[in-house]
């Protein structure tokens, strides 16, 4: 499931053939639709199994989840507990283009659960235009690259300091390791 869509093509078309504008009305819109529709599919899937032919069965349903929306990601893994489905083997999946959201994905998978980068590949005057989409898009991007940036600071400090002897007291201090 993916929330992004062509805006340009998709309103473009809708006029030329008559119908209605297929674009939710702003963000937020887009954001609620995409987080009801994991809802739904998380709770058809978490439900009891069902009666096929004599034989007990439990509904096959798997979900990849394509979204670089922390809220989202957090939402879809708090129902996850919620409604008792597994991280692992549960057939849900997570997934990110490779370069964004990394924390996250570097924290779903620290977690568990199952997560995929993906790397588009091919000619640079098809991928381009591809991934100005995706920019375009995830309009929070360049916040998240900050968030990203100030995470991996850290984390070299950290290291750094832990490599000359030093333990971190809080997050501003530090003191040599006994």
């Amino acid at each position: 499931m993916v929330r992004g869509a062509y805006m340009v093509q998709e309103r473009r078309l809708a006029k030329l053939r008559g119908y209605a504008d297929p674009i939710h009305e702003n963000i937020q819109a887009t954001h609620d639709n995409y987080n009801a529709v994991i809802e739904m599919v998380l709770r058809y899937k978490a439900a009891p199994a069902v009666p096929e032919a004599g034989v007990m069965k439990r509904r096959a349903t798997a979900l990849m989840l394509a979204s670089h929306n922390e809220k989202s990601v957090a939402r879809a893994v708090q129902l996850m507990a919620e409604l008792g489905i597994p991280r692992k083997e549960s057939g849900v999946y997570f997934g990110q283009l490779q370069g964004m959201c990394d924390h996250v994905s570097y924290m779903l998978g620290e977690k568990q659960y199952a997560v995929y980068k993906y790397l588009p590949y091919g000619p640079v005057k098809e991928v381009m235009p591809y991934l100005l989409r995706r920019a375009e898009e995830n309009g929070d991007l360049m916040s998240g690259v900050g968030k990203e940036r100030k995470m991996i600071e850290k984390e070299i400090k950290r290291r750094v300091f832990e490599a000359l002897g030093f333990a971190a007291k809080s997050k501003k201090e530090y003191s040599v390791a006994h």
